[in-house]
């Protein structure tokens, strides 16, 4: 196992346990050159909020893995703007408006 996977995986570990909350799971399927792929389990599979947590709770505990260059899953299937726009909403302060509301 390499290092980069034990540590992406240590990072999800706080993420878990909130994902284990709504009775899903998330562990970290393989990781190569870099980019790590992420699988969901449970109750995350048939989630309408999969890409929510993705981009909010999963994305966020591996941005900052010391060799971690990019994270997937194939089960999100939101695109890369929509998780973009995801992220932005949820850095703003309360109240504040941007140019994508």
């Amino acid at each position: 196992m390499s290092h980069v996977f034990e540590r992406a995986s240590d990072a999800l570990l706080s993420a878990r346990v909130r994902i284990r909350g709504h009775a899903g799971d998330v562990t970290v399927e393989r990781v190569q050159d870099g980019q790590v792929e992420v699988e969901f389990h449970g109750a995350c599979r048939s989630c309408p909020a999969l890409a929510f947590t993705y981009a909010s709770v999963v994305e966020p505990a591996l941005a900052n893995v010391p060799g971690v260059r990019s994270v997937t899953s194939r089960q999100v299937h939101a695109s890369r703007a929509a998780l973009d726009r995801i992220q932005r909403a949820l850095n703003k302060h309360p109240g504040e408006r941007g140019i994508d509301d």
